[in-house]
């Protein structure tokens, strides 16, 4: 799944080669967050992605040099799309649910004409970036189909 990452912290090595980390690049996707400027004694970096939607982060040196971390800490936050085949369902307004939305944003599901609800009419986006109630939402034609 995507999801709106708003910082990486990246832990640089303390060892004999710190300096190697300069210039490494940090994208969310295809979209650039910052560039890594070391400085002698920091150990910690921390680049603003101003929620950049993806699912992978990338650092890397423009050259083809080797870069060394310690460790990366990714921050993201609220829903940006289901792991759930809406093709079939009849809802109405599936396109707003792959917008990306902060946590604790409830959408109000409606059914396309022709269609009742069954189940939950909204659902809430989690910190954990999914959705609640999703998987009981359905559709149900109001005109039984009648041999």
């Amino acid at each position: 799944s995507d999801y709106a990452v708003f910082k990486v912290v990246v832990y640089n090595r303390h060892d004999a080669v710190p300096h190697r980390i300069n210039g490494a690049m940090v994208f969310v996707g295809e979209e650039y967050c910052g560039t890594i400027e070391y400085e002698p004694g920091k150990h910690i970096y921390r680049i603003g992605c101003n929620k950049s939607v993806g699912r992978n982060v990338t650092i890397k040196l423009p050259a083809n040099e080797p870069l060394t971390l310690c460790e990366v800490k990714v921050y993201a936050s609220g829903c940006t799309g289901y792991e759930a085949d809406w093709e079939n369902r009849h809802i109405e307004n599936t396109t707003a649910m792959f917008t990306p939305v902060v946590a604790g944003t409830i959408l109000t599901i409606k059914c396309e004409d022709g269609f009742r609800m069954s189940g939950p009419k909204t659902i809430t986006c989690l910190t954990n970036g999914t959705f609640s109630g999703l998987s009981d939402i359905f559709c149900i034609s109001k005109y039984p189909f009648v041999l």
